[in-house]
């Protein structure tokens, strides 16, 4: 390990930065298989500890430590100096589970970056063209998705011959019989209500406040379902956003949140990289992301007056820089994972994401059940409904700061590492339609 990387570890340690609360990012006791009113059958027992939000849970890790279920030790002033350098590997979890909350909640300051794309009425997801202009996507992850679908994965039997379909939790069909399912999604709409209150140390101006989408076409939608009474009932997203107007108020458990919403990554590892060594990504064409990871160049200039306009912010200082994966193409039955670096081209499956160059995630888990899908003729394998095609950002703002780079004019790197269940190598390789530059 650097050295550089240990004292920065040794001088996180004495400032007492580390984990003093052992109980974050793990399964609550009540989930635990040992409960047996709670606990499923079809849960993966073994994941239950530190390394739920980052979800690399690599065996041989597990077995290096003795027990994939134990506790990471709480870290002290007294006893930071005396720390074995082995001891430094407990930690490795732990903060790669910070910094992914961090790039996926803390640097996402729009709702667009946070909640996802618009879904209008009338796009067909799985269309070979959209109307981009009209405001359509073909589906646009946001932060908080990968997010969900990691914990999804940790709980699930994903990879189980037993389990081909990766039930219960590994499976959106399957996921609501698992009493944990109910739990996570609870802390999903917690952290919605902790992201609107995050302080901007993102932008350029400091001073932009997040908050949900003012669009109509999104504030008016409307469910219809029948209540406690048997009444039919017609509910609209507006009416949800408050939870303290829905009569509840989630318990403040802000000392284990502020250390991911204040994540520092460790140092920028100085890699000589020049972007025009690197290819930059086809508009609109046939780009591929292959089970080796790949880097590409992007162009970046300077937001504009109508940029600020547009995204309904007072000045271009207000907003955020986007690295966008546009259209890419994803097997609904396929797992896929893509974590983003940028000028770090020699970043793949077994670097670490507590680095500065890290700039996100994302999951997307199968979605379906394997035996059905076999019933699929060869000649329709094809087809775009057995597609999912979407559209990823990566928030860059923070990290582009940590790096140094501070003039829109210098093009930077985009590495993207792409990665199988389990962090095992990908099965196969993805098209995308091109990597753009956009602010929000």
């Amino acid at each position: 390990m650097d050295s550089t990387i240990l004292a920065a570890w040794a001088t996180r340690l004495g400032k007492k930065q580390c984990f003093e609360d052992t109980s974050t990012a793990q399964v609550g006791r009540l989930h635990l298989r040992l409960c047996a009113l709670l606990a499923s059958p079809s849960r993966n027992g073994r994941r239950r500890s530190s390394t739920c939000v980052q979800s690399r849970l690599l065996q041989k890790r597990d077995s290096a430590q003795g027990s994939p279920t134990a506790l990471l030790p709480p870290c002290s002033q007294e006893n930071s100096h005396q720390i074995q350098i082995s001891a430094y590997t407990s930690y490795f979890p732990r903060y790669e589970n910070l910094c992914v909350m961090y790039n996926q909640v803390t640097t996402k300051i729009s709702a667009r970056d946070f909640l996802g794309g618009p879904y209008v009425v009338g796009t067909d997801n799985s269309a070979a063209t959209v109307n981009v202009s009209a405001g359509e996507v073909p589906g646009e992850s946001g932060g908080m998705e990968s997010v969900h679908n990691v914990a999804h994965e940790w709980t699930g039997l994903i990879n189980d011959p037993e389990h081909p379909d990766n039930e219960d939790m590994g499976n959106f069909i399957y996921a609501a019989r698992d009493p944990i399912f109910y739990s996570h999604h609870s802390n999903v709409d917690r952290l919605w209500d902790v992201w609107k209150t995050i302080p901007d140390k993102v932008t350029r101006s400091g001073n932009r406040k997040r908050m949900d989408y003012t669009s109509r076409d999104f504030l008016d939608s409307e469910f219809t379902f029948f209540d406690e009474n048997q009444d039919m009932v017609i509910v609209k997203i507006r009416d949800s956003l408050d939870s303290s107007k829905l009569g509840y108020k989630f318990t403040d458990v802000s000392e284990s949140d502020n250390m991911w919403i204040y994540y520092e990554p460790m140092p920028a590892q100085e890699y000589p990289s020049n972007s025009s060594d690197y290819p930059a990504a086809t508009p609109s064409g046939y780009n591929y992301i292959g089970t080796d990871p790949v880097s590409f160049r992007l162009d970046r200039r300077a937001p504009t007056s109508e940029d600020a306009r547009e995204k309904g912010v007072k000045n271009v200082d207000q907003l955020q820089e986007d690295v966008v994966l546009e259209r890419v193409k994803i097997p609904h039955l396929q797992y896929a994972r893509f974590d983003v670096f940028i000028n770090y081209p020699a970043a793949n499956r077994q670097t670490r994401l507590y680095m500065s160059e890290f700039v996100g995630t994302f999951t997307h888990l199968p979605s379906g059940m394997v035996d059905m899908s076999r019933s699929v003729s060869e000649s329709s394998s094809e087809s775009e409904d057995n597609f999912r095609i979407v559209t990823i950002r990566y928030s860059v703002n923070a990290a582009l700061k940590r790096l140094g780079i501070t003039d829109y004019n210098t093009d930077i790197v985009v590495t993207i590492v792409s990665k199988g269940a389990r962090n095992s190598s990908p099965k196969t390789g993805f098209t995308f339609s091109n990597l753009i530059q956009d602010f929000q």
